[in-house]
């Protein structure tokens, strides 16, 4: 049965103009359900049919909040200016008249229940939802812009990502190399070279200023050949343990060969391994097999006897400590040189950039490649500024790669001829890290031989030098080998065998 303050409620709204329609939105947005509102229209017309007899228009079996069919008005006869504003959705508007306004508050005020009632209209809820919906997303795009923006402001600072910058310019190239290379304490480096014959490239000329016909007479188009060696120690220590590979392959004319050896020094103690070498050196070794260790201890009692395993032991042992000794007595005095080398260099601009260096990914790391050329005409200045810093210096442990007679032949015309064929023909690539810290260096030459050499006439002789850095500033993992036999036992058995 409808509600009977629903119904005065109706009732009170049609008396004073108001559709069906108005009054069924009104009802709606109140909080007050659809069947409750249709049943409530329901009685409203069965109440006035059987009091007045007057056939009210039928009521259509479901109301929505929206109504596009006109309802009729009542049979009641309207003003003018009433009828006028019959389809607006609020009572005040319906009778333009200040009457009607007041009466419209004393419906409000005397029906308060139809507004008051709490209850939850589903479609009020989803609006209020979707209001909240488009703020969320609202908050979300201000605050993911503004941490973009702060990340994209960081990374440009600090030269990350898509604002990486490359870590030197010409300025200070070789200051900034040198300052990177005095960073590292252990790392591993490794020196590679390699020779191999290609097609000759369209612009390659002979150059006769460093080879003659007769330097290409053992080279075929299949000769090859490779060195390569890795050396890892710790750079802080004068007495510093290291350990080495080294491995060599040639292809030529005349026969074929591979040397491949270990060398390690840990606690002033030496040890050896030959991986790989042609097999009549072994004869000569006493039996020692490949891969098998060799230890040579300059301060063991048994090689320093008078025995001849002994004394060729002696002279081993004297000589590896020769060598080790004279590298931490150059060491001090070859940085130095480098310090003065860099700030030379970079002070009459010895390198130019060939153009702007560019990022490479390799092995999931960025690094940065410059092509440098070599500017002639400023050579001989810039060694005798090496040369002056180094007596200034008094570093003489250099000697042998700053003198004068080094600067005298940079001098002659014989040079000047030669840096022409080699700037033609040579091209010098480095690579840094993001922190400008070298990881590798490469010298690629081309020789192309003389018209005489027949059999290498459209061909050219590649030679390239590679240095790389790895494992730059980690820990050390240097162990003395297992199970090595000591010179001495070599060097005896080498003897016997000799005897027979």
């Amino acid at each position: 049965m409808a509600n009977q303050e629903l119904i005065a409620y109706i009732q009170k709204g049609l008396a004073l103009g108001a559709s069906k329609k108005d009054i069924a939105i009104a009802l709606l947005s109140a909080g007050w359900t659809e069947n409750a509102v249709r049943e409530g229209l329901i009685e409203v017309e069965r109440i006035a049919k059987n009091s007045e007899g007057i056939v009210a228009q039928s009521v259509p079996p479901t109301i929505q909040p929206q109504i596009q069919q006109s309802v009729q008005q009542p049979t009641t006869p309207v003003t003018a200016q009433s009828a006028s504003t019959t389809s607006q959705p609020v009572f005040v508007p319906i009778i333009n008249r200040p009457r009607a306004a007041s009466n419209v508050e004393i419906v409000q005020k005397a029906s308060p229940s139809p507004f008051a009632k709490p209850i939850t209209n589903e479609e009020h809820i989803q609006s209020i939802f979707a209001r909240y919906k488009k703020l969320v997303f609202v908050g979300g795009v201000v605050i993911v812009s503004a941490v973009i923006l702060a990340l994209g402001s960081y990374a440009y600072v600090l030269g990350m990502g898509p604002f990486a910058r490359p870590p030197l310019n010409e300025q200070n190239f070789s200051v900034g190399i040198f300052r990177a290379i005095a960073s590292i304490n252990t790392a591993t480096y490794t020196l590679s070279s390699s020779v191999s014959i290609e097609n000759r490239e369209a612009d390659a000329t002979p150059i006769r200023s460093l080879f003659s016909p007769a330097d290409f007479l053992s080279i075929t188009r299949d000769t090859k050949g490779s060195l390569a060696m890795s050396v890892q120690t710790d750079f802080r220590k004068a007495d510093a343990d290291w350990k080495t590979h080294v491995r060599a392959t040639n292809d030529a004319k005349d026969f074929s060969y591979a040397f491949d050896i270990d060398m390690l020094r840990k606690d002033g103690v030496y040890y050896a391994r030959i991986n790989d070498m042609p097999e009549i050196f072994f004869f000569f070794l006493g039996g020692l097999t490949k891969a098998e260790w060799i230890k040579l201890d300059p301060k063991a009692e048994s090689i320093h006897t008078n025995t001849k395993p002994s004394m060729g032991a002696n002279t081993i042992a004297q000589s590896a400590s020769q060598t080790d000794a004279s590298y931490r007595a150059s060491r001090d005095d070859m940085m130095k040189l480098l310090q003065e080398a860099a700030s030379a260099a970079d002070g009459g601009k010895l390198f130019l950039f060939k153009n702007k260096p560019t990022s490479e990914r390799v092995e999931g790391q960025t690094r940065y490649r410059y092509d440098l050329s070599l500017r002639k005409e400023v050579v001989v200045s810039f060694y005798e500024r090496l040369l002056q810093r180094k007596n200034e210096l008094n570093l003489k442990h250099v000697d042998a790669l700053v003198n004068t007679e080094t600067l005298a032949y940079l001098k002659s015309a014989e040079w000047n001829n030669m840096i022409e064929d080699i700037q033609n023909n040579t091209t010098l690539t480095v690579w840094l890290d993001t922190k400008g810290i070298p990881v590798e260096a490469a010298c690629r030459m081309r020789i192309v031989p003389p018209s005489e050499v027949v059999e290498l006439k459209d061909k050219q002789v590649v030679a390239s030098l590679t240095l790389t850095l790895t494992d730059v500033n980690k820990t050390l993992d240097i162990t003395a080998p297992e199970g090595a036999r000591s010179i001495e036992d070599i060097l005896g058995g080498a003897n016997k065998m000799k005897a027979r």
